[in-house]
């Protein structure tokens, strides 16, 4: 028994620096398998289905891109993957237009500690689980929806059965947008993703990334931006508007509810009055928000304290904190569905696009309820 726990206690010795050395010389292999120019398990053929003709790159270098990412698309060695034309994501892939938008909640469970230093401090800077962002860009020719991101290692367009199936993230929102662009602005959109595809790759290092989290530690996007302050006053101009109207219309019935002196007078007359009081209440408090938003605006545009002007001046002059972010809002800036030139891209974070009701939002362009493509056990539901 002595001799048996003597084995025990040496092999226990032994074992761990057994398994290193094989995952070195695993990796070793690997490594120069790649470089003989052999193909990797990760590298895939999409088949027939290619890149946009308007994206000016190859299929190579996007996968390649999508599968070195720390985001939400981690791949395995299994086959690409596809929904079938019956099933429900089939059926809503089909539904997906360009400047619909994909939030996802990315899992921070993750082995690389710089990998989840940085999933770590972005959920902090966000101030909200979900912290990815992408869009949708429906190609003309085959009709089929890719997926627009900018993972930390860089721009990327996948197909959308490819990011869904692969993707790591714990839930998955779908916005959908209410909007008809126009064709100069669909044209204006794929130039834009062609020139983000081209980007230089030096500008999503991981010393660059983390760089752009520090500066979101200190500017407090959620706080400084004017994202949401703008947008309220968008919605509330609207809602003043049409409150408005109908304090009008309610007002005008006063002579259409009937005589007084009978019973079903009394009762329009009483039906009336409720609801005007009800508007005009409304009406007030819009108004009175509208007010507190714009001295806000005002003190965004003007801060007087220091830190704060300080914190203003990085956020608006220096890297976007979230490109991924930052990326959507430049494309649904192309499509007219916000403003192009205040707020500026850079000062989206992917908070905000989760209540579009607190976004700039131009014209008629509103977004659907949601759509979750995935759904962890916290209250989730698929619609």
């Amino acid at each position: 028994r002595r001799s048996m726990w003597r084995r025990v206690h040496k092999w226990s010795r032994v074992a761990p620096a057994a398994i290193i050395g094989a995952g070195c010389l695993y990796g070793a292999g690997r490594y120069s398998s790649c470089e003989k120019g052999q193909q990797t398990p990760n590298t895939r053929d999409f088949g027939s289905r290619q890149i946009p003709n308007y994206i000016a790159r190859t299929v190579a270098p996007v996968v390649s891109k999508a599968e070195a990412s720390s985001g939400p698309n981690d791949y395995d060695d299994s086959p690409l993957d596809e929904y079938e034309d019956t099933s429900v994501e089939a059926e809503i892939s089909r539904s997906l237009q360009t400047g619909d938008v994909l939030i996802f909640d990315r899992n921070i469970y993750e082995m690389d500690p710089w990998k989840w230093t940085l999933r770590v401090l972005a959920k902090y800077v966000n101030g909200s689980n979900f912290d990815h962002v992408a869009v949708v860009i429906r190609d003309k020719e085959d009709d089929y929806p890719y997926i627009f991101q900018v993972l930390p290692s860089g721009p990327s367009l996948t197909p959308y059965d490819e990011t869904i199936i692969r993707s790591s993230a714990r839930e998955i929102v779908v916005k959908r947008l209410n909007f008809k662009p126009e064709p100069k602005n669909i044209t204006a959109v794929d130039e834009l993703v062609s020139a983000k595809l081209n980007a230089c790759d030096a500008e999503y290092t991981w010393s660059a990334n983390m760089n752009r989290v520090l500066s979101g530690v200190i500017t407090n996007p959620t706080t400084n931006s004017r994202v949401v302050v703008m947008g309220r006053i968008e919605h509330l101009g609207r809602a003043i508007t049409r409150l408005g109207e109908d304090v009008k219309k309610w007002d005008s019935y006063k002579a259409s509810t009937g005589d007084l002196s009978s019973k079903q007078g009394r009762q329009n007359e009483f039906i009336r009055r409720k609801r005007l009081k009800t508007y005009v209440a409304d009406y007030r408090a819009s108004k009175k928000e509208l007010a507190m938003c714009k001295e806000q605006l005002e003190k965004l545009n003007n801060p007087e304290d220091k830190l704060q002007q300080y914190q203003v001046r990085l956020l608006r002059s220096g890297d976007a904190i979230f490109p991924s972010a930052a990326a959507v809002a430049e494309v649904l800036a192309c499509l007219g569905v916000i403003p192009k030139d205040t707020p500026h891209a850079k000062e989206y974070v992917p908070k905000h696009f989760l209540r579009p009701d607190k976004m700039p939002l131009a014209g008629d362009a509103e977004f659907l309820p949601d759509v979750y493509l995935r759904s962890s056990n916290k209250g989730g539901r698929r619609s």
